[in-house]
């Protein structure tokens, strides 16, 4: 599930969009402490959009999203609205990633029952299915289940799962108002994150520091006027680590500032990041014309290419026997 989150964290900063559908909490288990939601509905309707798109021509992203469409006939650009990813702490076993679409459910189900070593259970009325996933390790599966018809489900176990099952239902309590009203689920961005006593939750990496000294956080981006936005309030257990918090910032912006004499783009990023405290709060903000914010990536790309292409081309070296 970590890795889910990383990718799809990548994936949502090069994909810029206006307006938020608001956050369906009747789907999300009463247990979540941290909520990870993104409206690719909204995606699609943005001029950030058609940028992205040309900047992905030809990357393995591309190819891999084609694949997909290809063999589930579910096409990642034109049927999938929303993506929601939450769980009650940092054990990824215990998380859950929902993806609301336009699915061909008998498709899919065709496709499930002929993976080697899938089996399935039925609860609560919904069909959950398992299958081995040695990506996760050996001996590990996967579990999946139709919520709705325009809801899959994916975790690492199936304890999640049937928590959503029982929430749909209305069998178990869903998201409270108090972590709904934490996220704000409405307003103008595209991409919202939000977690609660993240500094207590089981499964924090006993290193990391700075995240146990992190009460409640949140994070959204969106555009506003022609401009991506990037806004995330942290609320730390004390002023003195808010204030560490401000210090790494300011470090990063340093770091950025030092590249610039070979790197000028990295001084305007440097210049659109805004940090400030106030007590135990930490509030960062990072502003940047979609555009120009494109030209960079693109560069970042061209370099990418650049640097496969030539690896390609190094001629092949001695036979070893």
């Amino acid at each position: 599930m970590r890795k889910i989150a990383g990718a799809l964290a990548a994936w949502v900063f090069l994909t810029a969009t206006a307006w938020c559908a608001p956050l369906d909490a009747t789907v999300i288990p009463g247990s979540s402490r941290w909520i990870i939601h993104v409206d690719a509905e909204a995606f699609k309707m943005s001029s950030t959009y058609a940028e992205w798109r040309k900047l992905i021509v030809g990357l393995p992203v591309e190819r891999h999203l084609q694949g997909l469409a290809a063999v589930s006939g579910v096409n990642p650009f034109d049927d999938v609205q929303s993506i929601t990813l939450c769980g009650p702490d940092a054990v990824h076993s215990r998380a859950i990633a929902m993806i609301q679409g336009r699915f061909d459910r008998d498709r899919l189900t065709t496709l499930a029952q002929g993976v080697a070593g899938i089996t399935s259970t039925v609860y609560n009325g919904a069909t959950i299915y398992s299958w081995p996933d040695p990506r996760q390790g050996t001996n590990k599966r996967g579990w999946g289940a139709f919520l709705r018809t325009d809801l899959i489900a994916f975790a690492a176990d199936e304890a999640p799962l049937k928590a959503a099952i029982d929430t749909i239902a209305g069998q178990s309590p869903a998201l409270d108002g108090a972590m709904t009203d934490w996220a704000g689920t409405r307003g103008s961005f595209f991409f919202l994150g939000a977690a609660k006593g993240l500094a207590t939750m089981d499964g924090v990496h006993p290193n990391a520091a700075i995240v146990q000294r992190v009460v409640n956080a949140r994070v959204n981006m969106g555009e506003a006027e022609g401009e991506l936005v990037f806004e995330a309030l942290i609320e730390a257990d004390s002023a003195e680590a808010a204030e560490q918090m401000r210090q790494m910032v300011d470090g990063f912006r340093a770091m950025l500032l030092l590249k610039s004499k070979d790197n000028p783009d990295a001084a305007g990023i440097a210049s659109a990041i805004e940090v400030a405290v106030s007590g135990s709060s930490l509030s960062i903000r990072f502003h940047k014309s979609v555009p120009t914010l494109f030209d960079v990536l693109r560069k970042k790309v061209e370099a990418f290419k650049n640097r496969t292409n030539a690896r390609l081309a190094l001629p092949a070296g001695p036979v070893v026997k």
